[in-house]
This record gives structure tokens, C-alpha cells and sequence, in this order.
């Protein structure tokens, strides 16, 4: 649904009220599974900062129920409002740079930008907000990554674009898909070094805004998919419907950004596919990771040996064994993980899995979703 001034408010109950909902279901199933000291990491662009131009300032993780409700996870933001390109953010974790550090550009680009509009959309407690997310940890970008259990929520893939339509000359917009290319290349990396140093991280990549439901820059979002999909810790959702013009003093402006019952929505998407991924993921990476490890091991004693069938079958009955409880304090099938874990096993053998038995691996996995 497209958000107009006249539907707005009660767009805004409906999809707080669903935020409610689902924000408590993350909560309960965090719980169940007991799982603490989880990290909540927003990274990216200006939607990820949880800038909008058209409606109220606030960061993105404050916008969702479980900021509200839960003192149990801890919140870092690794998004900027401006010079936000994949490239900078590669940057940004490759150099370690502190959440305090990013808050800091953050404010100083939310007084640049807001300078130019008529109505300010932030006031000293948006900008508190900002200094006070992470909870007083100043911690590295990559050493969070390394270190911790996460969910990251990601959204990018804006700044190349929206630097060539809005400061570009003529040849800068000519060369825009060129750009997009490479900025695409460089979401890969990210998200490849996110992988290598944390295979248990949890990324949840959004979708680029659905611009008056007419798809007209979200057509990227089946290339954005493809690139998540090589990626066993990635899970993409679309992003969710934006209107984006409205009127500033009377002028009619363009805003590519959400307003609040949007980012509203946009995080419901998310935390439906949290809630949808979470627990099964944690099995997926665990047996992959395991995988990994069992077929480095063995590679370093003869690199055409398959290992031990045995010891194979033992290392899955146990990390299945051990994330079993999770499934069935949550009521979720494991059919589904199995199958997916096989999948990314067998597209991936020679490059990551080549010295443990492949068809003994296919089969033991298949046989233990027949129970």
C-alpha cells in the first residue's frame, strides 16, 4: 500500500500493532532457544542510519518494538547517511572503524543535509539518540563481527546511484549502470568477509525501496538475491512499497527514503524473516561450519583422503544433537535445513569440502531428514 496523507495514521497503528506482535515473537523465541548476549547490527545507507527527509529522524534500530522491549541485546549501528557507497562501507570494516566514529559522521551529516530544508526533522534528543545507541561500547566494526553472535541488517546499494542522479554530470549518469556493477561487486566482497571471519553471523539484506510500487530501481533486487544467494549466512527480503514524493512548504519534493509507518513496515519484513530463519540458520552454518573444518583437518595430512566416515557421521549426529532442542522448543521441521545444508554442501564441494566423503555426507544428511 502506498502511504498517503490521508491513510497515513492508520497505516501507522496497523503496522505498529504488527510490530508489536512480531517483535514479541523474536523475544520469545530468542528465549526458548536461550540464546543471550546477541548483537543487532544495522549497516549500510541512509535507510539503515534511519534518515528520511520527509518524516521524522530517528536511528533504525530504534525504530523496531525490540529496542523497546528488550535490554538483553546489545545495538550497533555501522550505517551513514552520506558517503555511504559499498566501497566505503568494505572500508569501514576492513579499518575497524568504531560505532562511535560512525555516530559521530552520522550527526555531523544529518546537520548537513537537514541545513537545507525548511523543516528540520531532528531535535537534540535525535542526535542524543545517535550518540547512545550502541549502549557506551565503542567497539571496532570487525572485531564486533569476529567476536560476536549477530544479526546484521543491511541494507546499501543506494550511494553510487543516488551520487550520479542527484551531483553527476552527463557522462557520471551514461556511466551509472558501470557504477552500479561495481558497487555491486563490492556488496559481494562485504559480504564475503563478513562470512570468512564470522561464518555464524546472521546477515538479513533488504531489498532496495519499491518506489510507488512501480519497481523502477528495485528491478536490481534479482541481481541483489543472486549475490546473497551464494552466501549460506545470507537471507534476502525485499524491500517495502515507498511514496515518494510529498509536500515541503508547499514545494512537491522527491525522498527516497521511508517515512516512519514505512520503516514501520520494512522492519516487520525483517523480523518476519528473522523469526522464519533464525533457528534454522544457526543449524545450516554450525554443519558447514563443522564440514569445513573436519575437511581442512584432513587435507593437511594427504589432500586426496576423504577422512573418516565414522568420525563424519559422528560430527553431524552431534551438531544436530546439540541445536535439536532449539527446533523443538520453537516447533520449526528440520527437513528444510537439512535440504538447504545438502545443497549449499554439494555446490560447494571441491572449493570447501573436497577431502570428506561427498556421497556419504549427501546421504547421511538425507537419511536423518527421513526421521
Amino acid at each position: 500500500m502506498i502511504i498517503t496523507k490521508r491513510n497515513y495514521n492508520k497505516v501507522l497503528e496497523k503496522t505498529s500493532n504488527y510490530n508489536l506482535q512480531l517483535s514479541e515473537e523474536f523475544l520469545e523465541m530468542l528465549n526458548k532457544a536461550n540464546i543471550k548476549n546477541l548483537n543487532l547490527i544495522s549497516v549500510g545507507n541512509s535507510i539503515s542510519a534511519g534518515y528520511s527527509k520527509c518524516d521524522e529522524i530517528t536511528p533504525f534500530l530504534m525504530r523496531s518494538n525490540i529496542y523497546k522491549l528488550s535490554d538483553n541485546i546489545d545495538y550497533y549501528s555501522y550505517a551513514r547517511v552520506r558517503r555511504n557507497e559499498e566501497l566505503n562501507i568494505f572500508k569501514w570494516y576492513s579499518n575497524n572503524v568504531t560505532n562511535e566514529t560512525i555516530s559521530k559522521l552520522n550527526i555531523d551529516d544529518i546537520l548537513v543535509k537537514e541545513g537545507k530544508y525548511a523543516q528540520n526533522k531532528w531535535n537534540d534528543q535525535t542526535l542524543e539518540d545517535y550518540k547512545n545507541l550502541s549502549n557506551g561500547q565503542n567497539i571496532g566494526f570487525k572485531d564486533l563481527n569476529i567476536n560476536g553472535n549477530n544479526i546484521i541488517i543491511y541494507n546499501g546499494l543506494t550511494g553510487v546511484f543516488t551520487n550520479a542522479l542527484r551531483k553527476g554530470n552527463t557522462q557520471d549518469k551514461l556511466k551509472l549502470f558501470k557504477s552500479l556493477k561495481q558497487d555491486l561487486q563490492n556488496f559481494k566482497l562485504v559480504l564475503t568477509q563478513f562470512y570468512i571471519d564470522n561464518p555464524h553471523t546472521q546477515v538479513y539484506v533488504c531489498g532496495l525501496p519499491n518506489i510507488m510500487g512501480t519497481g523502477i530501481i528495485s528491478f536490481l533486487d534479482s541481481t541483489i538475491k543472486q549475490i546473497c544467494d551464494y552466501f549460506p549466512n545470507v537471507v534476502f527480503l525485499p524491500g517495502t512499497i515507498r511514496n515518494s514524493f510529498f509536500y515541503l512548504e508547499g514545494q512537491k519534493e522527491f525522498d527516497v527514503h521511508y517515512s516512519v509507518p514505512e520503516y514501520i513496515d520494512l522492519w516487520n519484513n525483517i523480523t518476519n524473516s528473522i523469526n522464519d530463519n533464525y533457528i534454522s540458520n544457526k543449524l545450516k552454518l554450525s554443519l558447514l561450519k563443522e564440514l569445513t573444518e573436519y575437511s581442512l583437518e584432513v587435507e593437511k595430512e594427504s589432500t586426496v583422503s576423504k577422512g573418516d566416515e565414522q568420525q563424519v557421521y559422528k560430527l553431524i549426529n552431534e551438531t544436530i544433537e546439540k541445536h535439536s532442542s532449539l527446533f523443538v522448543a520453537n516447533n520449526i521441521n528440520m527437513n528444510k535445513t537439512l535440504e538447504e545444508t545438502a545443497k549449499y554442501y554439494n555446490d560447494n564441494y571441491l572449493s570447501t569440502f573436497a577431502c570428506t566423503p561427498r556421497d556419504k555426507v549427501l546421504r547421511k544428511l538425507k537419511d536423518t531428514n527421513k526421521r
